[in-house]
């Protein structure tokens, strides 16, 4: 049986090198045991922000040309940079998003032919792009008990259903797939402030819900998907589900790829002082930390999946163990109790505010159960029909209590630098600023991914990839070892300086003229005055930030 694989890729800003370079290693490793004879199937993919551009490249790879893995190094290392980024950039946004879209079109281009696809590509791969809707679309929520209420979500995502089958909606050999697939994928790139905010139609039969979505937005505005939803691991467990048709004998393997090595943004009283008497600096701290505290909310539910199921399969062990000794004086009446209290369950759960409105038959339900705890119950011959007929209806109201029904362990290997990368500076965007940083990271990631693929308990031992090509090499090259220790000073200068003079020119244009009574109050030379002391005060601090002001340079 094949093994099946699920991608997860949280957002990275510059750092996405890193995890260019880590996907580079993983569609190797993939490709080299699919064709040494142990079969896998990557299936799923879900990224947010930096993580979604680099899910849309992936796709492109495994389901149309395998021999386009290089287009992982050129959209991360090659055609990005800060010159790029700050031509022309549009009036709501500090960096133009031209750039972006011309490497998406260069990295995922026609002919869309699936004829070079790769040896480890799906029939169907499930990929979900995380989005953050600042119009919001409302659910209407309706308690078992107490009155209806409706609130509105900002955490948004679009799944495609990328197919081979060249009719299927979401066909991968369709140029309007992938046309749809790139315009998401910027979306969910787009960094507040640092990106223009991108609108884009979405029809109510998208959502995974739309009998609950009481208030749509049919041209919604979307910006970082990071927000709200940074590590997708739900995403890409509810889509595993979906593909496994709930079978709890796939094996699938969860590699979660994050360029951070940790999400820590604590602060101690001294250096919290400051930001409490300055509103600018507080403002962003309470941005960082609602940001923030989204991030590892998946990573800790999966965490807590695991551990029920572990927490189940010792209970049922233990339950059959008791059950083999107990005699019951009417068998029939329990039986008949346990089968109406399953039923009342799963009437409940289709009717819950976040329920299967789907979901089989209880009798459907009831085999699938006594499917999964058939091994458990064989192993046990003495229990006989009767008592193996009240644990099985037991056994099924645990389960769908719990939700826990089509659980199973999460297998969840998280591929991460566990030392700085280059580029960190200014919230990860300095990468951007010299092509070496991100040459390095790409390469550490290819290091770092090895190490990890090849040992026993993942995909097994495989050698390094050889070539003389830049995607195919790991080693560093002497001198790049303090990359990540170096300051922002020790980049170029001239894009430092041309990002200050922008935003000094946004910080002089933010002044208005200022009217009482109809009467410009400030105006004409006064408002030149206003405008060119907020012009020098804004770079004073600018030329400190962006170390201009000959700190640290080389």
């Amino acid at each position: 049986m094949k093994t099946k694989v699920s991608l997860i890729m949280t957002g990275a800003v510059s750092l996405g090198s890193f995890e260019a370079g880590v996907l580079t290693e993983i569609l190797y490793a993939l490709d080299y045991h699919t064709r040494q004879g142990t079969p896998y199937e990557l299936d799923v993919v879900t990224g947010a922000s930096a993580g979604a551009m680099t899910a849309a490249l992936v796709g492109h790879i495994v389901m149309n040309d395998f021999r386009k893995r290089s287009n992982l190094y050129r959209a991360w290392v090659e055609l990005v940079s800060i010159d790029n980024l700050l031509a022309d950039p549009p009036a709501n946004a500090l960096l133009s998003a031209a750039p972006i879209h011309q490497i998406a079109e260069q990295c995922i281009t026609p002919p869309y032919s699936i004829d070079e696809r790769a040896a480890f590509a799906p029939d169907v791969m499930r990929m979900t792009l995380t989005l953050s809707n600042l119009n919001g679309y409302d659910r209407a929520i309706n308690p078992l008990v107490g009155a209806r209420f409706v609130s509105t979500f900002f955490d948004d995502h679009r799944t495609f259903l990328l197919a081979s089958a060249a009719a299927a909606p979401d066909s991968a050999q369709s140029e309007a797939t992938w046309n749809l697939i790139r315009q998401f994928a910027i979306a969910s790139g787009s960094f507040p402030v640092a990106f223009p905010p991108i609108s884009l139609a979405r029809n109510l039969l998208d959502y995974d819900d739309p009998g609950l979505i009481s208030a749509f937005c049919p041209l919604p505005t979307y910006v970082d998907g990071g927000l709200f939803n940074n590590q997708p691991i739900g995403e890409a467990v509810r889509l595993s589900r979906e593909a496994d048709a709930d079978s709890l004998d796939q094996p699938r393997r969860y590699l979660f790829v994050n360029a951070s090595v940790d999400n820590s943004l604590f602060m101690n009283q001294q250096q919290m002082a400051p930001i409490l008497d300055t509103p600018p600096m507080l403002v962003k701290r309470i941005a960082d930390v609602i940001v923030n505290e989204a991030r590892a909310s998946d990573w800790i539910k999966a965490l807590l999946i695991n551990d029920q199921v572990v927490w189940r399969d010792r209970f049922v062990d233990s339950l059959i163990g008791l059950v083999q000794n107990v005699t019951v004086d009417n068998a029939p009446a329990l039986i008949d109790g346990l089968t109406n209290l399953d039923s009342s369950i799963l009437v409940e759960r289709k009717d819950h505010p976040f329920g299967r409105p789907g979901a089989p038959a209880l009798d459907d339900l009831l085999a699938s159960t006594r499917a999964k705890y058939k091994a458990r119950l064989d192993a046990a011959p003495e229990l006989g029909p009767t008592r193996r007929t009240v644990l099985e209806l037991i056994f099924f109201a645990l389960d769908h209590i719990a939700d826990l029904d089509a659980r199973k362990r999460i297998d969840l290997m998280s591929i991460a630098p566990q030392s700085a990368l280059a580029g960190e500076q200014l919230d990860a965007f300095g990468g951007f600023f010299k092509k070496e940083y991100r040459e390095y990271n790409f390469r550490f990631g290819r290091q770092v991914a090895h190490g990890l693929l090849s040992s026993p308990v993942s995909l097994g031992a495989y050698p390094r990839e050889q070539g003389s090509e830049p995607y195919q090499q790991y080693e560093i090259e002497p001198g790049w070892e303090g990359f990540p220790q170096e300051t922002l000073g020790q980049t170029p200068r001239p894009p430092r300086e041309k990002l200050r003079d922008l935003l000094v020119a946004r910080a002089k244009a933010a002044i208005p003229p200022i009217k009482i009574a109809g009467s410009t109050m400030i105006g004409g030379g006064v408002l030149a005055i206003v405008r060119y002391f907020v012009g020098e005060l804004a770079r004073l601090r600018l030329d400190k930030l962006l170390e201009l002001d000959n700190r640290g340079e080389s």
